[in-house]
Parts: structure tokens; C-alpha cells; sequence
């Protein structure tokens, strides 16, 4: 899942990579930042720590903090989650989907849930599964050029307990188009075991403002 693989083989508008006084949003460095974000974020998850390394990790995110701040932007300048040429979009939170196969109506990818998406009892937290579909299907409701659409409805059938750190298949499709309406179905699998199933209503904006 590292380095500069692109998650978004055709990026939707609103995350084009645009150029911003000559520089990619964040830089060059900006998915070293993010794959140590996604790092420090896991050790937190799995950590039970003593107190005095509390104390220094809550200095060292409040440090960070302090270093960010004064470079707070309006959206449309911000780096974080507008890199498409990133894993995970240049975004710390969201699922890393590793694009593998992608047609004109259909892609699939590869995800790997860590610990930081933990439920309870090894399996991933079902809201985080809400999270991945509406994420992907976006990608998928813009593959092949697609006018730009938002979600108006996800609906979202758990069929077995998604597992954390595995490699698990997401695939996605469109299935339906209607005047301005897309259908997205697809789901989630753990080798043959069908872990959810998904469909999205995607109604294509009449304009391009966000």
C-alpha cells in the first residue's frame, strides 16, 4: 500500500490534482507525511502504553499540531485528501483502496484494514465499512469520464465479519444509468466469503459547483 501508486485511475472533479502556485497540494513529501501519520495511527490503536510515554506522545501530536496550524487553508487549497496520485488520496482516515483492474464501468481494488478500524473481536467496526463503499462507489460512479454525481443513497448489507489485517477484494459497477441517475452495486470479499454487499444511488449534478 505505499509509496506514490495512484488510487484514482480517473479522479473525480472535485478531486482534481490542480497545480497550486506551482506545487502539488502539500509537495512532494506530502505521502511521507501521510504513511507516517497512517504509522502513528496504527501504534496508537494497538498500544496500552505507560504514563510517561502518554505524556510524551501527547506533547509530540500536540507539537505537530502547533506546526500545522498557521498553514490552515480554505478546502479547495487543502493537501489532505486532494492527492489522487496517493494511496488513500493523500488522506490518512479513509480506507487505502489499491485500484487493480478498472474498465469503463467497473473497477475492483484491493483493501487492508488495520487495526485503527477495529470493531471488537478481530473484525472491522461496521461503520467503517459505510465509509469504504460511499468512498469507492464514488470512484466507480466517475470511471470512464462520468459527469460528476454525489451520493444520494448507500445501501449496505453486512453478510460476514470483515476481518482486520487481511487483504480483502472491494469491486464496484455500474449497473443501472437513468436521465441523471447512476447505480453503483458491488461488495467486499475475503477470498470466497462475501463479507458485505453494497448499492448507491448517484445523482449527476446540473452544475460543477461542490
Amino acid at each position: 500500500m505505499r509509496g506514490r501508486v495512484s488510487s484514482y485511475p480517473q479522479p473525480p472533479w472535485y478531486l482534481a490534482n490542480q497545480p497550486i502556485d506551482g506545487r502539488a497540494p502539500g509537495g512532494e513529501h506530502w505521502g511521507e507525511l501521510i504513511e507516517a501519520a497512517r504509522r502513528a495511527q496504527v501504534a496508537l490503536a494497538t498500544a496500552n502504553p505507560p504514563d510517561e510515554v502518554v505524556l510524551a506522545a501527547t506533547r509530540a501530536y500536540r507539537e505537530v499540531a502547533e506546526l500545522m496550524e498557521p498553514f490552515a487553508t480554505v478546502e479547495w487549497k487543502q493537501a489532505f485528501g486532494r492527492r489522487p496520485d496517493l494511496v488513500g488520496v493523500g488522506q490518512s482516515h479513509r480506507p487505502a483502496i489499491r485500484m487493480t483492474e478498472v474498465t469503463q464501468r467497473a473497477i475492483t481494488g484491493v483493501v487492508h484494514f488495520d487495526r485503527t478500524y477495529l470493531g471488537a473481536g478481530g473484525a472491522v467496526h461496521g461503520g467503517v465499512l459505510g465509509l469504504l463503499f460511499d468512498d469507492f462507489f464514488g470512484v466507480v460512479a466517475h470511471v470512464g469520464g462520468q459527469p460528476a454525481a454525489r451520493t444520494a443513497y448507500l445501501h449496505l448489507d453486512y453478510r460476514a465479519l470483515t476481518p482486520i489485517d487481511t487483504d480483502l477484494i472491494v469491486t464496484g459497477e455500474i449497473t443501472s444509468e437513468q436521465g441523471r441517475k447512476r447505480i453503483v452495486t458491488g461488495e467486499l470479499r475475503n477470498g470466497d466469503v462475501i463479507c458485505a454487499e453494497a448499492e448507491g444511488l448517484f445523482i449527476q449534478l446540473e452544475h460543477h459547483s461542490y
